[in-house]
């Protein structure tokens, strides 16, 4: 069922329920978590009809659709070409939550250090030609943090010097705005303000 489509010989590959064979609860069950272990199933479901003589078994399983296409939206500081080669997706190859999930968290990881810390990454899935679909990752890279000055204010027991060198976060070289310690990082500046 769905749009796309999973070739029967492959499904009836996986399963130990065979035409001419007994049919066992063990063998549905099992069956039944193979389909979804594949990955290539978002949901499956397995039916019994009783016919002359025996049992007939009723698969229902929507495939989960393989990526035909991979789309990047948004995005300036990366080209598109530098994106795909850094997320691990191949055409006709079926793409879940969690492959997403990764590839989120690397786009997001390569805004960061180039000093993007507010950057928000999406995805969504399209229908595509063919029973593939289109996988769309869409970037709001916001705005570059470089830090301008690091103040201390109301420091009364310790020294601005003192507090300085407890912290990571670091304003010296005004001169190079590309030098990744000025670079905003909030995880870093959370850190900074914890130390």
């Amino acid at each position: 069922t769905g749009s796309a489509r999973v070739d029967e010989a492959r499904v009836r590959a996986r399963m130990r329920l065979k035409e001419g064979e007994t049919w066992t609860q063990e063998k549905e069950d099992e069956d039944l978590r193979d389909l979804y272990a594949s990955g290539d199933f978002t949901s499956a479901s397995i039916d019994k009809v009783a016919v002359g003589g025996g049992l007939k078994i009723l698969v229902n399983a929507e495939a989960r659709a393989a990526m035909g296409d991979l789309e990047f939206r948004g995005n300036t500081v990366f080209n598109s070409k530098r994106l795909r080669e850094e997320v691990e997706f191949r055409a006709g190859e079926v793409v879940d939550d969690a492959k997403l999930g990764k590839a989120k968290q690397t786009i997001l990881d390569m805004y960061k250090k180039k000093g993007y810390p507010d950057t928000i990454v999406t995805y969504t899935t399209e229908p595509g030609a063919n029973g593939y679909s289109t996988i769309v990752i869409n970037v709001d890279e916001g705005g570059r943090g470089v830090i301008d000055a690091v103040q201390f204010k109301g420091n009364t027991i310790f020294s601005d010097r003192r507090l300085r060198s407890a912290i990571k976060t670091d304003d010296r070289n005004w001169f190079k705005v590309w030098d990744l310690k000025r670079r905003l990082d909030r995880e870093t500046l959370e850190k900074d303000m914890e130390a």
